[in-house]
């Protein structure tokens, strides 16, 4: 199979992962009642999570200048411009703009694509995987009253080591893979190879990735402002979903907080794992569904909750749409040659 029938494949198979997510969260809905739960909300709070969401992008883009610092000399309003265009692919492609906005940037800067590369997959991979993972573990242990009163069998700890467990040696294999990279691949070999040779490749090649992002980003400065950079970021993802409870009047027994915010801000980062463009219909059916689940929210008000805090993404994606005019004349689509290279040649 070629990879540009892979490639169909995963549109088609994201757009139906969408379309299915919507019917699913909306098949019992009453949309009569989540229509008026939405012209009800207080837009304002809106208005504040968007210059909140912006300010997340521009923090990426810091982050990414100070990966790149040992490595090429970039303009802050260009990375900021190419993370925007990443974005708004994301939101109508999958993963689409994982792979664009590198290829802007080298385009652009004249910078190796391999180079630029290496540091998306160590910031997705392990500065974003972390937060993640801390943020989950955290969530977990802080609301125990909601989670014993949907799973009694499980505790909040056997909970984390259950579900953090699994990220944690993951994260801890990709750290290896950084430092020790012979060490690594050696083992893979004697192990992996041996059953899988494609498994092995795959492996191979995020490992090689990890080695050139850990030499990239090698001088204490470049890490502690990465870290201070990554935390930043994850508070402004954070935000919209804490500040967006304020938009509506939920039943008097639920009392939702920064906490709970947090725990619905994990659930609905794992919709952007799925390949549905823009994590759109799973998101807002993992979300709902929590609320539901968690807090007794009504599915009706719990959807309107998630398409509100979701809506600030397709927002901000205007601006995305601006970048991808501004960046238009750095990205060809046409068949790579040794002068033209297009982005599907990445």
């Amino acid at each position: 199979m070629t990879e540009k029938i892979k490639s169909i494949l995963r549109v088609i198979f994201g757009l139906a992962l969408m379309v299915l997510c919507v019917y699913w969260s909306l098949r019992n809905v009453d949309l009569a009642k989540m229509w008026n739960i939405l012209q009800n909300a207080n837009y304002v709070w809106a208005l504040f999570c968007i210059p909140i969401a912006l300010f997340s992008h521009w923090l990426r883009a810091v982050r990414w200048k100070a990966m790149l610092e040992s490595s090429a000399k970039t303009k802050l309003i260009d990375l900021f411009s190419a993370v925007m265009v990443g974005y708004a692919v994301n939101n109508f492609t999958p993963k689409g703009g994982e792979l664009l906005r590198p290829y802007v940037l080298s385009r652009r800067e004249n910078i190796p694509f391999s180079t630029v590369m290496a540091t998306i997959i160590l910031e997705r991979l392990f500065f974003d995987m972390a937060a993640l993972i801390l943020i989950f573990c955290w969530a977990l242990l802080a609301l125990p009253k909601q989670l014993s009163a949907v799973y009694p069998e499980f505790s909040s700890s056997s909970l984390v080591s259950a579900l953090g467990l699994p990220f944690i040696l993951v994260l801890a294999y990709l750290i290896m893979s950084g430092v020790f990279p012979y060490a690594v691949d050696s083992f893979l070999q004697k192990t992996v190879k041996r059953f899988s040779h494609s498994l092995y490749n795959r492996l191979h090649s995020i490992n090689q990735s990890f080695e050139k992002g850990f030499v990239i980003v090698r001088t204490p400065s470049q890490i502690i402002r990465t870290l201070l950079d990554s935390a930043g970021i994850w508070l402004c993802y954070i935000l919209p979903s804490y500040v967006m409870l304020f938009a509506f009047d939920f039943p008097p027994h639920v009392n939702l907080g920064f906490k709970d915010a947090m725990l619905l801000f994990v659930v609905g980062s794992l919709a952007y794992v799925s390949p549905a463009p823009g994590a759109l219909g799973v998101y807002h059916t993992l979300v709902s569904t929590a609320m539901a689940q968690l807090y007794g929210i009504s599915t009706e008000q719990g959807l309107a909750y998630a398409t509100m805090v979701h809506g600030v993404n397709y927002v901000v994606t205007i601006i995305g749409g601006i970048s991808l005019v501004r960046e238009s004349k750095y990205i060809s689509f046409k068949r790579s040659d040794k002068n033209n290279p297009s982005v599907f040649s990445k």
